[in-house]
């Protein structure tokens, strides 16, 4: 098969195309996502003014969902301190190459548990780690 500059030239420029309306198109979608963002917050926002966790509409019942999220220990007296409690724990292993997903997870429920035996959650903290940001949005559900 014998294949032609004049070919490879058009492909070349077929590629070109197709990278510049794929760009565009991801600009449109980002901005798109921005505003779907900014309108789950504004909901969200509404929904804690009314002091309703939901709300039925004939589209789609609205929710507030709330995220804990944490951060990895930063500095080495942070890391030394969340690891030696995570060895303590027995979890150390397991726990030493997760990502933050996992991690996240795992904090999630020591935070749980520790609000179950009755901690103070106000001055609760797991070594080594940063008291987790708390962020809460809304969600949608068709009817």
């Amino acid at each position: 098969m014998s294949i032609t500059v004049e070919e490879m030239n058009k492909k070349v420029e077929e590629i070109r195309v197709k990278e510049e309306e794929y760009e565009a198109a991801k600009t449109v979608s980002t901005s798109l996502g921005h505003e779907v963002d900014k309108l789950y917050s504004e909901i969200g926002k509404m929904l804690l003014d009314l002091g309703q966790e939901s709300f039925k509409t004939p589209l789609a019942t609205v929710s507030l969902r709330t995220r804990k999220s944490f951060k990895t220990p930063k500095d080495e007296e942070s890391r030394t301190e969340f690891f030696n409690k995570l060895k303590e724990m027995g979890v150390f292993e397991s726990m030493i190459t997760v990502n933050s997903n996992t991690l996240n997870s795992f904090l999630k429920s020591e935070f749980e548990s520790a609000e179950a035996r009755g901690e103070d959650m106000v001055v609760y903290k797991f070594p080594g780690i940063e008291p987790p940001t708390v962020s809460v949005t809304a969600s949608l559900r068709k009817v």
